[in-house]
């Protein structure tokens, strides 16, 4: 695992969370991941729940760190996710289910969170510990992603590899230590037309070699946030909250993500006009096809669900930051 933490506390041994300068317009307090929720209620109740769920059961049996785990697996099965050779963002990731999943389809991963992760969640991953409204975060997550590649960013620019240079390409993604799932030879295979990018095609390409990087840096295939915010009780302050987080990740992906057909933003939401809109005037402008998922694994007491944007539209994310501000103001 690799590690990156921002800033550290002048108190001896506390590791204090960078707040940085934040994002022009993004304000939002208390990120966190959406499974590291507290007790509400009595403990009877919370006791009595956890063991009528059966998906805190399976989390147990299949290694898990959290049951949130479930949530990614089922939205893989939805929607092609995960994959050997993928570079995919992991945003809100804390304890670190999501992050195992993806690690496990053999995906290049970038966990991203306020807390830490679980130590097993995050072998195999690269983490980074801080505020992601912060600029500082984003500029971190993008040096750690381009200095992961090396060398290898710089073929994947376009040039054409050899046989044996795309076979040792596709060897590395997986990790330097070699550890690989024990489902790898079951893991989902991307197609052509799923790397296929959507304008100006970089050149020819083989199923089985990582898709070439495409243009201004871009090398993220698949940006994940199961970030929330901390609930006030303000309904106002909530909602803005939200949206501000829709925005950071929106924001993050318009700088990073692959303009291919397979490249795919996925982001955790709750209902409310502000996200109808954002969605409206926002993924659906600058993306294909925006779908909303609501899975098994979310309890069924909460509203939460994912907005699922797929084939990023280069026309729109190459715009200026100023132009994207623009775009975002909804």
């Amino acid at each position: 695992m690799a590690s990156v933490m921002l800033a550290s506390s002048s108190r001896v041994g506390l590791a204090l969370l960078s707040v940085g300068t934040r994002i022009p317009g993004l304000q939002v307090q208390g990120i966190r991941a959406a499974s590291s929720k507290g007790r509400s209620g009595s403990s009877n109740r919370w006791l009595a729940r956890q063991k009528a769920d059966p998906f805190v059961a399976a989390r147990a049996e299949e290694g898990f760190v959290s049951r949130g785990a479930f949530k990614l697996k089922q939205l893989a099965e939805r929607t092609s996710l995960l994959g050997r050779g993928k570079c995919i963002v992991d945003l809100g990731a804390a304890p670190g289910g999501w992050t195992q999943v993806a690690v496990q389809s053999g995906a290049k991963v970038f966990a991203v969170d306020l807390l830490p992760l679980d130590q097993q969640a995050a072998s195999g991953a690269t983490v980074l510990q801080g505020d992601f409204l912060s600029e500082e975060l984003h500029e971190a997550l993008r040096s750690s992603i381009l200095s992961s590649y090396g060398r290898r960013g710089d073929a994947r620019e376009g040039e054409e590899l050899s046989a044996p240079e795309a076979e040792a390409l596709r060897g590395e993604a997986v990790g330097k230590d070699g550890a690989t799932s024990k489902t790898q030879s079951q893991q989902e295979r991307i197609s052509l037309d799923a790397e296929r990018p959507l304008e100006d095609p970089s050149g020819a390409q083989t199923k089985d070699a990582p898709a070439p990087k495409d243009r201004d840096g871009r090398l993220v295939d698949i940006v994940l946030s199961d970030m929330m915010a901390n609930m006030s009780g303000n309904q106002v302050r909530d909602r803005a909250n939200s949206l501000d987080l829709l925005k950071a990740a929106f924001l993050f992906a318009a700088r990073n993500i692959r303009c291919t057909h397979g490249s795919k933003l996925v982001m955790k939401y709750f209902e409310s006009q502000e996200a109808q809109d954002f969605r409206r005037k926002v993924l659906e402008k600058a993306f294909n096809s925006v779908t909303t998922v609501k899975v098994a694994a979310s309890r069924k007491t909460s509203s939460e669900m994912y907005l699922v944007a797929s084939g990023p539209r280069r026309s729109v994310l190459s715009q200026s930051a100023e132009e994207l501000e623009v775009l975002m103001d909804v």
